[in-house]
């Protein structure tokens, strides 16, 4: 484990009035079943893509923990670490048009395209697919309004 260890979990309450705080989920929800991957030594700000992690993953089952070993926790103490540490391929993302349009809307404004309200409705599906893997129904977005 290294200092850049863990992970950031969202709950329901966040976005939703009445949603579920993550103290209201099971242990059970948090202990899975982990498998590790090793990669060779990654350079500074490698991408580690879904190819790279496919060559050298064990059997994956669905629902398993992936822990991807780099070898960068070695490097804790350097200058720039967590900057320069591998991470996963985010190419395909769209931050740098969302933070230029949020950057020229600021500037102009107006109204950016990324306005709470559509973040609200990923949430949305987001937690009712969650509540759908839960308790294997069907789960309206109406169930969860603001």
């Amino acid at each position: 484990m290294s200092t850049v260890s863990g992970l950031y979990l969202e709950s329901q309450a966040h976005i939703i009035e009445g949603g579920k705080t993550l103290d209201q989920y099971g242990p059970e929800r948090f202990m899975l079943p982990a498998r590790l991957v090793k990669l060779s030594a990654q350079p500074p700000r490698a991408q580690i893509d879904g190819a790279t992690l496919a060559a050298n993953a064990p059997k994956i089952n669905p629902g398993d923990a992936l822990l991807i070993a780099t070898g960068w926790g070695a490097m804790w103490d350097q200058p720039g670490y967590v900057l320069r540490c591998p991470n996963g391929d985010v190419a395909h993302h769209p931050y740098k048009e969302q933070f230029t349009d949020f950057a020229e809307c600021l500037a102009a404004g107006s109204e950016t395209s990324t306005h709470i309200v559509n973040a609200f409705e990923t949430h949305r599906v987001v937690f009712a697919a969650d509540k759908s893997a839960e308790t294997g129904k069907i789960v309206r977005l109406s169930e969860f309004v603001l």
